[in-house]
């Protein structure tokens, strides 16, 4: 007596958001824990940005970043009538939602860096350059000497360890989200942060 071959049928995986792009056969379902990290990674960058512009002028724990304090800017225009702390973590956090729709929509299948995210490091490395460049005699003159090259020093230290990722995730390296996670968090704490303070006088 032949018995009948037993067909199981696979479970059919639907995917839908941006994250579905970068799942291709073969390739593990991580879905949540990209997720996770993205939204941990969120946190970071709000509290890093929060730091940016915590105190009432400009020091190396609170540069007041450019990136930050534009929508800053934009934010205490509207007279929000709120607690201090508050406002504060309000003006970082568009920076926070545009690290996570850029992670959200970059991630790639095999966890490598995207050409859109390349792009955004070289263009925020040079214009990083230029930036302290063009700004050093201002912000020596209104920060002084030690704060300024302070600052100097932390640019070098994030921009040694954004290279070491860079290299090390796209020659095979290192493999798996969180490295990859780990690059993004980095790179956006660095822009939140020090990449472009503010070296000359408030308004």
């Amino acid at each position: 007596m032949h018995s009948l071959p037993l067909i199981v049928a696979q479970p059919k995986i639907t995917v839908k958001g941006p994250l579905l792009r970068r799942y291709t056969p073969g390739t593990k379902i991580n879905i949540m824990r990209d997720r996770n990290y993205i939204l941990l990674g969120g946190l970071i960058i709000l509290i890093v940005g929060t730091l940016s512009i915590f105190t009432s002028r400009p020091t190396v724990i609170s540069p007041y970043s450019f990136p930050v304090i534009i929508p800053a800017f934009f934010i205490s225009a509207s007279r929000l009538d709120a607690p201090e702390f508050f406002l504060k973590c309000l003006y970082a956090l568009p920076f926070a939602i545009f690290y996570m729709i850029w992670v959200s929509q970059n991630l790639t299948h095999n966890y490598k860096l995207s050409g859109a995210t390349k792009v955004l490091t070289f263009i925020s490395l040079f214009l990083s350059i230029l930036w302290y460049f063009y700004g050093y005699e201002y912000g020596v003159k209104y920060k002084g000497l030690l704060q300024v090259n302070v600052l100097v020093a932390i640019n070098i230290c994030f921009l040694i360890t954004l290279v070491y990722f860079f290299k090390t995730i796209n020659n095979g390296n290192m493999s798996g989200n969180l490295h990859f996670h780990v690059y993004h968090i980095v790179l956006f704490s660095w822009l939140a942060w020090a990449a472009f303070p503010w070296l000359g006088e408030l308004p």
